[in-house]
């Protein structure tokens, strides 16, 4: 599955945003995802009462389709408090096939600004990223 990230420009046709994430406020433009593997949440602190912070860990489950256009993909993180508010507050997206430990991630949009000029792009994205090892010595 490619979680891709759209854009919605208010730049000049010939402006195109570039595809590293260093000039688009840590924003990938696409993350390549399987069933199983592990992500990690990132570009923003998703809920942090809930848990879902920068950096938490979870296991990729898949996607649904909420409404007509929009995603929601399905995280079952490492630990089973991390967002249990929010399957609480989203438990109308349960169907047979979503597991009650998975955790729904909708998207969201940053506005970011071109430069020094006034042009900006709103970019919609899942904050997930393939997520590293970390080793604490």
């Amino acid at each position: 599955m490619h979680v891709q990230n759209r854009h919605h420009d208010t730049c000049p046709q010939s402006f195109q945003l570039q595809n590293d994430a260093n000039f688009t406020v840590g924003l990938h433009l696409e993350a390549q995802v399987k069933k199983n593997m592990l992500v990690e949440l990132c570009a923003k602190n998703y809920a942090t009462h809930d848990g879902l912070v920068n950096g938490e860990n979870g296991i990729f489950q898949g996607s649904t389709k909420v409404f007509d256009s929009q995603k929601v993909i399905w995280i079952l993180f490492n630990n089973f408090k991390r967002g249990k508010l929010t399957r609480i507050k989203n438990a109308h997206l349960y169907e047979l096939e979503i597991h009650p430990t998975w955790t729904p991630i909708e998207s969201i949009s940053k506005d970011i600004q071109i430069g020094s000029n006034v042009s900006h792009t709103i970019r919609t994205q899942f904050s997930i990223q393939l997520a590293t090892t970390c080793t604490i010595h």
